[in-house]
Order: structure tokens, then C-alpha cells, then sequence
């Protein structure tokens, strides 16, 4: 399930590679019609919106010893062991947590009866979760941002819909929506370059964000009834 996911990123990816392509050819036809027409304002704001963009340089980062991390592998490394201890995590490697996942998928679908069919994710429902996405957050691991999926949910409901199908179906989700990427922020006091004076924040993939938020509303829809008095603080209405 993994590989159909890394799929339909590249499919999408590759699509949107494309928009932009045309979207850069307009802005490029825009900016020569103006400077036939002698108006270089235009032209400077057409041909601004093609700067490459610039990335930041690499904030400097203290090890363990108190020596500075020369390169941005090293600095990776560093902010991963410090995110370790705080979490109480352990170092394994992509085939290691793979096999895992798949083991304890199996023991689950042998343990657990199969969900209603009423549970699994269809296109419009799907195409719903996905216009209701906001705009300009960040972006997970496949690199596809919410706007994507607001601004086109038809075509991404198409897109991702059998795949939430069959992990609805397996009852197992792809690997790649059960983590997400971690990233660190600097609290904005303290030497920024030690760890911690940072805080971390976790990008999930939005296709696993959504598939993830139409199982709770499933699941509330059969504990509802379940719920005493005291135990209605959290639902709304």
C-alpha cells in the first residue's frame, strides 16, 4: 500500500509541475506584451513573481560536546537525538519500522472483526473533506500541500479515494500517513543554536489527515450513544 501512495504523490507532484510550468509561461508572455508597450512596471512585477526561491542559510547548532555541527547532516542528527530524549523514542531504520507496521496489521485484522460498509470512505465524501482544507499550511512528507487538495477535490478524491478504500478494507493505513515529518521552531528567547530553545512541530501528509479525521467522525457517530451526561463536555452542541 505503501508504493500506491508514493504513486499518487507523483502523479499529483508531476501534475502540478506542469501548472506551474504554464504558469510561468503566461507570466513570461505577460511581462513581453508590456514591454512592447514600454511599461517596464509591469514587467519588473511580472518578472519578480520568477525569482528562484532563496533558502535560509543553516542556522548554527550546538552538539552535545558543545562544539558547533559543521554540516546540515550533522545538525539533523543533532536535533534528532535531542527530540529522542524529550520523546523516548528509539533510532530504527525504514525496513525495521516497515516490518513492524506490517506485523502488527496482521495481528489486528486476525483480532478484530471487519468495520460496516458504511465506514468506508467514498469519492463524494472524500471530495468534501478535501474542500474544506485551508489554505497556505504546511505540507507533509509527499510534498503536497492543503491548497492542492481545496482548490482541486474532485480530482484529488479520484486520486486518493481507493486508497483509503482498501486500508478501510485491510483495516491497515500506509505507513507513510503513520508518521509525519518533524520540524523545529526556535521559541524566540535563549542562544537559538542550542536544542532547547526549540520547540517541535509535526507535517503529517494532508491525504492521511483527512482519511484520519473521517475515521473519528465514524467512530463518534457509533460512541455517541455510548456517552453518559458527564461525558458530553466535548461534543459539540
Amino acid at each position: 500500500m505503501h508504493v500506491e501512495v508514493r504513486e499518487k504523490a507523483k502523479q499529483v507532484s508531476k501534475a502540478a509541475r506542469q501548472d506551474k510550468a504554464d504558469y510561468r509561461a503566461a507570466i513570461i508572455e505577460k511581462a513581453s506584451r508590456a514591454y512592447e508597450r514600454h511599461d517596464m512596471r509591469e514587467v519588473y512585477a511580472a518578472y519578480k513573481k520568477l525569482r528562484p526561491y532563496v533558502p535560509k542559510r543553516l542556522r548554527m547548532v550546538e552538539l552535545e560536546d558543545g562544539a558547533t555541527a559543521a554540516t546540515a547532516v550533522e545538525s539533523s542528527k543533532r536535533w534528532q537525538r535531542h527530540f529522542a530524549v524529550l520523546q523516548q523514542s528509539k533510532d530504527t531504520t525504514w525496513k525495521k519500522l516497515k516490518m513492524e507496521a506490517e506485523d502488527a496489521d496482521k495481528k489486528r485484522w486476525e483480532e478484530h472483526a471487519r468495520r460496516g460498509v458504511a465506514s468506508i470512505p467514498t469519492v463524494a465524501s472524500v471530495e468534501q473533506a478535501c474542500a474544506l482544507q485551508k489554505q497556505r499550511k504546511a505540507q507533509g512528507e509527499d510534498s503536497l500541500p492543503p491548497d492542492v487538495f481545496k482548490y482541486f477535490p474532485r480530482e484529488m478524491a479520484e486520486a486518493w479515494t481507493p486508497v483509503m478504500v482498501k486500508s478501510s478494507a485491510v483495516l491497515a493505513e500506509p505507513l507513510q500517513w503513520k508518521g509525519a515529518n518533524k520540524i523545529h521552531l526556535w521559541k524566540g528567547k535563549g542562544d537559538p543554536s542550542k536544542c532547547q530553545n526549540s520547540r517541535q512541530i509535526v507535517l503529517a501528509d494532508v491525504a492521511g489527515k483527512i482519511y484520519h479525521r473521517m475515521l473519528c467522525q465514524e467512530l463518534e457517530k457509533s460512541t455517541v450513544g455510548a456517552k453518559r451526561e458527564c461525558q458530553y463536555g466535548a461534543v459539540a452542541g
